[in-house]
């Protein structure tokens, strides 16, 4: 189907605080979602829109993301990997490498920026719940598993899967 990408900055697509004019997606704009003739919108597949509001405040204020990462095992979660795992992400300092915006790779404390971190074991699943700092600077939670595959590899998931949730200001209660 010939689709027409969107022109203008609607309202349901807005996610953020990218810019679509310059190809920014992720925590932005659905960059790829589109009209079909009717003006009906088309998203990429596996991807749907939970909940629409309008920004109220300003992105200035948005501190945390609420994040549940699915750490997936094909032969079963490890023995002990729930409690190696806790004390993995109570050190200190954890230091992974992580691509700067000059695409040069460089070392990173991702310790600090773990609110808080809780699990919850299935047969072949691991939950992870957390909260990571969304800016200056920001955690991507699929880094969790950067630092697992460096401290733990042993438990190194055979997939991943992130769900963002929830964005939240500096008191912890839902960004709006």
């Amino acid at each position: 189907m010939d689709t027409k990408m969107l022109e203008k900055e609607p309202e349901v697509c807005r996610m953020g605080n990218g810019n679509p004019e310059r190809g920014s997606n992720g925590v932005g704009y659905i960059a790829a979602a589109a009209l079909d003739e009717a003006g009906r919108l088309i998203l990429p597949e596996g991807l749907r829109i939970l909940d629409c509001y309008p920004a109220l405040r300003p992105v200035r204020e948005l501190a945390y993301l609420r994040a549940e990462v699915e750490l997936d095992y094909d032969r079963g979660v490890p023995e002990g990997a729930v409690q190696a795992l806790e004390e993995l992400f109570r050190r200190q300092e954890l230091l992974i490498e992580k691509r700067t915006k000059r695409k040069q790779l460089a070392q990173v404390d991702i310790a600090p920026m773990i609110r808080d971190i809780a699990f919850a074991q299935e047969e072949n699943l691991l939950r992870v719940f957390v909260t990571v700092q969304a800016q200056n600077p920001g955690l991507n939670p699929q880094l969790l598993e950067k630092a697992i595959a460096r401290y733990l590899p042993e438990l190194t998931p055979d997939f991943v899967r992130v769900r963002r949730r929830q964005l939240l200001d500096a008191d912890g209660q839902v960004f709006r």
